[in-house]
């Protein structure tokens, strides 16, 4: 099995349970992948499901403890600030610091 890699796209067209769908079998592929997990725990925020991003949140800080919202929002830079502040929000509701 591949990683199909429009799961992004999806993800930020608003096209959440696709990406959801695309990163499950993402992380069947690779059960570690935080970058997964990241656009996972903001597929989920994004389309009502908290509880459900609390836990790809959790899985995050469990793979990687030294994460952070504000080391993510250095290294991340789109050229959309909006979707940088709606992800980093997000993400600080799913429970990362």
């Amino acid at each position: 099995m591949q990683v199909d890699g429009r799961f992004a796209s999806y993800a930020f067209m608003g096209r959440y349970r696709e990406a959801i769908r695309l990163l499950k079998r993402s992380l069947a592929v690779a059960p570690n992948g935080v970058g997964f997990r990241l656009v996972l725990a903001y597929a989920y925020s994004e389309s009502g499901d908290t509880e459900q991003a609390r836990a790809e949140a959790a899985e995050i800080q469990r793979l990687s403890p030294q994460f952070s919202v504000e080391k993510f929002g250095e290294r991340f830079y789109p050229r959309d600030k909006a979707l940088l502040e709606r992800w980093s929000a997000d993400l600080r509701m799913a429970g990362p610091k």
